[in-house]
This record gives structure tokens, sequence and C-alpha cells, in this order.
């Protein structure tokens, strides 16, 4: 019996070893795979659709397959009826499988993204290859000439714009993922802001950030200037460090800022059946210029360069809060808060939102200290 348990104990043993042996049943081979680094979507010229995909090069010298591209990454594309038929159409010019789940970003062309991009990012959700952390982008023309740019630093333009946009996040521009747009798309709201890129006018071989696409529900409607956007980024709290220049409250020259810390709130309220938003902003800034030759031991002198910087804040929230207004699109995403303030009366006025937009009443209001101005408080030299 004894001899009869010990044998019992080693088959159950041996069978758990072979169970944990077993391997990943459904692996893939590195040498199999062709690896995804961006994905631009166009319209076609003979077919409805065309994809384009950069993948990954085996090696750097070797090419495979008919793509073209430079570098480290090779470039394929083929048109089609479905998002899917054009997938399927440029794997079969490569030997190797794509694979997705390293893909950096989305890039959408502009006569694309006005149509509407509801029906594509449908695949890009329900695909478990697809993350939802991939960024998105409009492309100003075609979005597969992007691929055609020089990357700034790499060798894969794919990585390296995902990249660019992550080391700007929070001081420039706020970029947006995949999931971060369906949030958008099911929110109260439905405004978001994809950023626009194009070849950069102080890099021709490169490319940059130019503009902002405003998007109501999953369509461009318009686009915001950058110097439109930082208003916006300002009011939504979504800039956490910036520079920026406060002109001389008594004469000439600028003294430039450096935005340490920065917080902001969206306050709707209805009263009397009048839609009334506050936006209350806080920025704590040093100088780290003074082009102006201002003595800041003075306290008064302190006080008006602050008065002046919070002007150049308000000018910048309320011109971007014009083309929320001249657009019809809640990019500040007001409704959002006013549906998580005041539920009730959101739901006798959501029908016509897009109505009573133009007509809020707007109080933005500025709460900034200037509290450094590095290693002087008096110019070096005095005129």
């Amino acid at each position: 019996m004894i001899k009869h348990n010990q044998y019992l104990k080693f088959f159950i043993a041996l069978l758990s070893a072979a169970l944990l042996l077993s391997g990943c049943w459904d692996q893939r081979e590195l040498d199999t795979l062709a690896i995804v680094m961006a994905i631009a979507i166009d319209k076609g010229k003979e077919a409805p659709l065309r994809v384009s995909v950069q993948v990954l090069r085996p090696t750097k010298k070797t090419q495979e397959g008919p793509g073209e591209g430079h570098g480290s990454a090779i470039i394929f594309g083929a048109e089609g009826k479905t998002l899917v038929e054009c997938i399927s159409k440029s794997g079969q010019k490569i030997s190797r499988g794509l694979f997705f789940p390293h893909n950096n970003v989305i890039i959408y062309s502009q006569s694309i993204a006005q149509e509407g991009v509801r029906k594509y990012y449908d695949y890009f959700l329900r695909n478990k290859e697809n993350r939802g952390l991939v960024y998105i982008v409009v492309a100003r023309n075609r979005a597969e000439e992007i691929f055609q740019e020089e990357p700034s630093y790499g060798e894969i333009l794919g990585w390296d714009l995902r990249m660019f946009m992550f080391n700007q996040k929070n001081t420039r521009y706020q970029p947006t993922n995949v999931h971060e747009f369906l949030d958008r798309l099911l929110s109260e709201s439905k405004g978001s802001l994809i950023p626009i890129v194009d070849k950069d006018p102080d890099n021709p071989e490169g490319i940059d950030i130019v503009g902002m696409a405003v998007f109501q529900d999953d369509q461009m409607v318009g686009e915001l200037k950058m110097s439109e956007y930082y208003g916006w980024l300002l009011a939504a709290g979504k800039m956490q460090q910036s520079l920026q220049d406060a002109p001389n409250p008594d004469g000439a020259g600028d003294v430039g800022l450096d935005i340490m810390r920065k917080d902001s709130k969206i306050i709707p309220e209805i009263v009397d059946g009048l839609i009334k938003v506050t936006i209350d902003i806080n920025v704590d800034s040093r100088v780290i210029s003074d082009e102006a030759q201002l003595d800041l031991s003075v306290p008064q002198i302190v006080e008006a360069l602050e008065r002046s910087q919070a002007q150049v804040i308000r000018e910048a929230v309320l011109t971007a809060w014009q083309k929320e207004v001249e657009f019809k699109v809640d990019f500040f995403q007001i409704a959002d808060e006013l549906h998580r303030r005041h539920p009730r009366e959101w739901q006798q006025i959501k029908g016509k939102w897009n109505e009573l937009l133009p007509r809020i009443q707007l109080d933005v209001q500025v709460h900034n200290r200037i509290i450094g101005s590095g290693m002087l408080l008096k110019p070096p030299v005095r005129k």
C-alpha cells in the first residue's frame, strides 16, 4: 500500500512537471515576424482606401520583399475596399507575418479624418495584437508621405514620432492614444484634439506638430493653431511645465518665465437658466530672462509683472474659447463637468447642447505668483 502511494505521488509530480514544461502553444518565432512600427491610412487612387505599414527591417543592410524605405525600416502598402483587406494585401507582399503589438502610431490623412474614422478604430480595438496606447495623429496631406521624411534622431520614423510626442507631453501639447480617443467619443462632450503632423518648416527633412485637429465625435471639423491650442492647455490643466513671455508692464522688452507648477479647474454652474463657467487657473513661475531690465527686488515691480503674466494667460484661454464657440465643439469638456455636477439639469439640456454652447458666460480667473528669479534680483548691467 505504501509502495502504491509512492508510485501515485511520483506520477502526479511527473504530470505536473509535464504541464509546466509544455511551452507556449501559440508561440511565434521572431524570424517569422514583420514588426509593424507605424500605420498610415489614406484614400486610395484605384480603390476607396490605401493602407501603408512601416515594418522593422530584418537587418539594416538586407531588404526583404518589394517594400520601400530607408534606414532600418521598410514600407509596404496596398489598396482595397476595407482596412482589413488593405492590411491583408500588405502582408502578402512580405514573407513574414505582420506583428502589431509594437506599433507606435496610427496616421490618418486629413481627408480620411474629415470623412470620419469610426469604421477604422473598431479594428484597432478588437484585434488582440493592437494596443490601446498607440498614438493617433492626422497628416496635413497624405499620411503615407510622412514615411518618406527623415527621422529626426533615430532610424525608424514610427518610433521617432512616438518618442517625440511622449517627450513633449505636458509641455508643448498633449498627445492622444487610441483609448483616450475612445473615452472622448463615449463622453458627454464628444470633442477631441488630435495632433497634426507635417514637414517641419525649420527642418525640410524632418516633421513637426503644426496644429491640432478638432474632432466632433469621430470627424475632423476644424483646426487649432499651436498658439490657440496653448490656451486650451492652460485651461485644461494639461501643461505642467512651459516657457512663457510676459510683456514689460512699464515699457519695452519681455520677461521670460518658466511655469513650474500649474493646476486649473473648470467649474460650470446653472443660474436662472443661464450656464456660467468659471475657469480657475493657479500658476507658479520663475524668471529665467529679463530683457526689460527690471529690478525684481522691488515688490511693486514683481506685482506688476504678475498682472502682466495673468493677462497673457487670460487672453490665451479666451482665444482658445473663441475657437470652441466657432466650431461648436466642446473640447473644453464642459459637458462632462456639467453632467458630473448637475446630472438632472444636464439631462434636460443635453439635446440642445450645441445651441447652448455659444451662449455660455465664461469667466477666466488667474491666480499667479512669481516665486523666483534665478541667481539675480537686479539686472547685472544697468542701461
